[in-house]
C-alpha cells in the first residue's frame, strides 16, 4: 500500500470518528473497525499459511534435487505431496514416453504402501489429466456432474480429488494423484498452485534422476563390453602364441630333416 493511500484512509477515519453524533452512528463506527481488524487479521493468517507452505515446498525440491535413486524420488514426491496438501492418500503414475502408464508409487497420510493402486483410484481422471495435461481439482467428486458416468467415482466413494501432470519440455512424464474419501473441500485454489509448482521441480528432479540412471546403465554395458572384449583378446593371445610355438617347432623339425636327409 502506498503513502498517499495510506494517508487517505487515515482522513477517512478521522471524519468518520469525528462526524460521529449519536449511538447508532457509534455502533457502525464500532462494527466498521471492527470488520476491518478481522478482514486484516485474516489476510495475515493466509499469508502466514502461504509463507509456511513456500518454505516447506522449498524444503521438499531442496531434498528432491539431491535424491539420484528413482525409486527412491519417486516415493519422497508422493510423500512430500501428501505433506504438503494434507492429503489421505497419493499416487505417483508414470508414463515414460513411448511406453504404457504405470503406477510407481501408492501412499496413505501415514506413508503406508497402498497395495492394487490401479484398482483405488478413479483412473477416468488420472487419464483424462495424462491425456490433456490439465488438472483437476474436485471439492466432492460424487456430487460433481463431470463424472455422473465414472462407476470407479461411486464405487470407491471419492470426495476430494486433486489430480496435476508433471512434465518437461512439454513432454507429461505422468500424473500426481491425490484424494480424500471421506471428506470434502479439501483441496483449494492454493493447493493446486501449491502442487503444480511441486510437480514442476519433481519433474526435473525426475528427469535428472532418469538421466544419472540411463548413463549408469551405459556406463556399465560399455564396462560389460570391455570386460568381454578383453576376454576375447585374452584368448585370442593365448591361441596365436600356440600357433606360434607349433610353427617354430615345424620349422626346426624340417630343418633337421633338411640337414640330416
Amino acid at each position: 500500500m502506498d503513502r498517499k493511500r495510506a494517508k487517505d484512509i487515515k482522513q477517512r477515519a478521522k471524519d468518520i470518528f469525528f462526524a460521529i453524533r449519536n449511538d447508532e452512528e457509534a455502533e457502525l463506527a464500532e462494527r466498521f473497525f471492527a470488520d476491518c481488524e478481522d478482514q486484516g487479521l485474516r489476510f495475515f493468517e493466509r499469508l502466514s499459511r502461504d509463507n509456511e507452505r513456500l518454505g516447506r515446498l522449498l524444503d521438499v525440491t531442496r531434498r528432491l534435487n539431491q535424491e539420484r535413486h528413482l525409486p527412491t524420488l519417486l516415493a519422497d514426491i508422493v510423500g512430500a505431496a501428501i505433506d504438503l496438501t494434507g492429503a489421505e492418500r497419493g499416487f505417483l503414475v508414470h508414463q515414460p514416453p513411448g511406453e504404457a502408464e504405470r503406477f510407481e508409487v501408492a501412499r496413505n497420510f501415514d506413508q503406508e504402501d497402498i497395495s492394487n493402486p490401479e484398482l483405488k483410484i478413479s483412473r477416468t481422471v488420472a487419464t483424462e489429466v495424462l491425456k490433456s495435461g490439465q488438472p483437476i481439482n474436485c471439492s466432492n467428486a460424487m456430487d460433481d456432474p463431470r463424472f455422473d458416468a465414472v462407476p470407479s467415482i461411486k464405487k470407491l466413494s471419492l470426495r476430494s480429488v486433486l489430480c496435476v501432470p508433471f512434465r518437461t519440455d512439454q513432454v507429461i512424464l505422468g500424473v500426481v494423484y491425490l484424494d480424500n474419501r471421506f471428506a470434502a473441500g479439501v483441496f483449494d485454489e492454493s493447493h493446486l498452485k501449491l502442487l503444480e509448482a511441486f510437480a514442476a521441480q519433481a519433474a526435473v528432479a525426475i528427469e535428472s534422476a532418469q538421466l544419472l540412471e540411463e548413463n549408469r546403465r551405459r556406463a556399465a554395458q560399455v564396462e560389460a563390453l570391455n570386460r568381454e572384449l578383453e576376454a576375447k583378446v585374452e584368448v585370442q593371445s593365448v591361441r596365436i602364441d600356440h600357433i606360434q610355438r607349433l610353427l617354430v617347432k615345424k620349422q626346426t623339425v624340417l630343418a633337421d630333416r633338411s640337414r640330416y636327409g
